[in-house]
Formats: C-alpha cells, sequence, structure tokens
C-alpha cells in the first residue's frame, strides 16, 4: 500500500457514520424529523416506526454526499509526496517541447532560448536523464529528413534550398559507447606521442643543419681571408721580406731546442 492510499483510508475511516449516530425515534407513531449529528435541515433524514425505530436516510442524497466525499479525498491524496528542495527546471512538457522544437530544425541553443531556460540546463538534463539524451537525438535526426525528402524528389520546386541546408547545416555525430571513446583516447594518446617525437627529431636535425652551416660559413670565411692575404703578400714582397725572415729563425731555433731534448 503506497502512502496516499494509507493517507485516503485514514480519512475515511475518520468520517462519522450517519446511522449509528443518528436517535431513535419516540415510541409515538408517525414520522419525525430526526435532530443529532447528521440531520439534515431539508427533511433528507426523517424517522418512521415502521423502519424499527431508526432514522433513515434518503438512498439518492447519501450517495451523492459519498461520491462527491470520495472525489475530494481523491483529488487531495492524489498528488506526489515531495521530499523537498527545488522544483525541476525542465518539466515534461518542457522536454516534449524542447524534442519537437528540434525535430523542426532549430539547435538546443535557441530551443533553450525560446523555452526562456539555460541552454546549459538541455546539456546538464540530456547528461542525467539518458533517455531524454536519446529523444533529443533522435529528435535532430529527425530534423534533417525533410531535406532528404526533398532531395529524394527531383521534381520539386525547392530541391536546390534542401541541398543548400543540407551542406550548411550543422552535423550531429552518432552517440560513441564507452569502448568506442576509449579506443579514440588511447589513438589520440598513440598520435599526440608520435608527433612529440617527430618534433624533437625535427628539432636534432635542424640544429645538426644549422652547425654544419655555420662551419661552412666559417671555413668559408678562413679561407678568402687566406686568399687575401697571399694576393697581398704576392704583391708587396718587400713588406713581408724581413718577418719572414724573422719567422724562419724562430722556427730554426725551435727545432734546435727540439733536438737538444731529444738528445738529453
Amino acid at each position: 500500500m503506497t502512502e496516499q492510499e494509507h493517507v485516503r483510508n485514514e480519512l475515511l475511516m475518520n468520517v462519522p457514520n450517519c446511522a449509528a449516530d443518528n436517535p431513535t425515534c419516540g415510541e409515538v407513531g408517525g414520522a419525525k424529523p430526526a435532530r443529532g449529528l447528521g440531520a439534515s435541515t431539508d427533511g433528507a433524514m426523517i424517522c418512521d416506526e415502521s423502519d424499527g425505530g431508526f432514522c433513515t436516510a434518503r438512498p439518492s442524497t447519501e450517495s451523492a454526499d459519498a461520491s462527491a466525499l470520495q472525489t475530494l479525498l481523491e483529488s487531495l491524496t492524489e498528488g506526489k509526496f515531495l521530499c523537498g528542495g527545488r522544483p525541476p527546471k525542465l518539466t515534461l512538457g518542457l522536454k516534449k517541447t524542447a524534442c519537437m522544437l528540434l525535430c523542426l530544425g532549430i539547435s538546443r541553443r535557441q530551443a533553450a532560448s525560446i523555452l526562456d531556460i539555460d541552454h546549459a540546463t538541455i546539456t546538464h538534463a540530456a547528461q542525467s536523464d539518458p533517455d531524454f539524451g536519446r529523444a533529443l537525438e533522435r529528435a535532430e535526426e529527425f530534423s534533417q529528413l525533410g531535406p532528404k525528402i526533398a532531395l529524394a524528389a527531383a521534381g520539386m520546386r525547392d530541391w536546390r534550398a534542401a541541398a543548400w541546408l543540407l551542406s550548411h547545416q550543422k552535423k550531429h555525430p552518432s552517440r560513441l559507447t564507452s569502448e568506442e571513446r576509449a579506443a579514440n583516447h588511447q589513438r589520440d594518446v598513440e598520435m599526440t606521442r608520435y608527433s612529440s617525437e617527430l618534433s624533437k627529431l625535427s628539432d636534432v636535425l635542424e640544429e645538426e643543419r644549422t652547425a654544419a652551416r655555420e662551419q661552412r660559413d666559417q671555413a668559408r670565411k678562413q679561407q678568402r681571408q687566406a686568399e687575401k692575404q697571399a694576393r697581398f703578400e704576392a704583391g708587396n714582397p718587400q713588406l713581408f721580406r724581413r718577418k719572414k725572415k724573422r719567422d724562419q729563425q724562430a722556427d730554426v731555433t725551435e727545432q734546435a731546442g727540439e733536438a737538444s731534448v731529444g738528445h738529453g
């Protein structure tokens, strides 16, 4: 038994019994109006000796009152007992309206603006309610059905507009499973690692090319300086005669010193 039925039964048990609370009639014959709890002022409750001295009521009036009481109790106890907290912003009616708007080709942000709610509310509701999320996806897929039908009918007048809509409409990818997401993540990690290794190798090769280019430039520079010095000495031999003589004497002295060190 639910909590609603339990409350309704308690209310029904507390309703006073008309037959038990009505007073008995006097011994003097004749019908008399009843007095006491449950008596009616319009003569609906009467006493008669033929009924064993007890008050009886008109069946039609009593059945109508009981039906009205039952309806009242059902209306009072049909609501759900809430546990407190804020009411949900996205009710069932708003969810249906959002799906209907998406079927018309409207985006989720535009649907949220029409419903006067935040677009993040629809996203969070779709994440917390998988059924609602699948309904949104089906609605977005259904929004492309009209243009596809228009394209299929080649004789229709607006097939160019339908083709433009299909080419410019946002594509909705299919929902991936957890295994597919894990595989995609692993593939992205491998691609990132591979790209990082390629970047490091490219940096090393670039450094080697830079060092080789600098060495070539330095060698060319030294060669040009040597050629220039040789041309200058060839054009002015008298300027370098003493220098050459001193260099020759220094070489002879150095060779003699090395020879003496070797004999010692």
